[in-house]
């Protein structure tokens, strides 16, 4: 799966797991529910920005849709985290 038009049948696998429709993956991705039938289909070529927004609307990490693999997360430690502050020493929160 190293071929750009994988990255739609990531999609719909990703999607069936999580026991998702067109519909739901549309209002949560702010993706069009025709993009995203033509991406599953491999009919339209897409930015890296709309990948981004799927990944972010499913709340996955961004390489689940463009690598070969079966996780949809991973765990980590919170020790092993660093937070993402501005310039004040606020953290930052999304």
């Amino acid at each position: 799966m190293n071929d750009f038009s994988a990255l739609g049948e990531k999609l719909k696998n990703t999607r069936n797991k999580m026991g998702l429709g067109l519909s739901e993956v549309s209002s949560m991705t702010g993706v069009s529910k025709t993009m995203l039938s033509q991406i599953e289909r491999s009919e339209s070529m897409l930015s890296l920005a709309t990948v981004w927004k799927m990944a972010n609307g499913l709340r996955i990490k961004f390489e689940t849709l463009l690598a070969y693999t079966d996780k949809l997360y991973d765990v980590k430690s919170i020790d092993n985290m660093v937070p993402l502050t501005d310039n004040d020493d606020h953290i930052l929160r999304f």
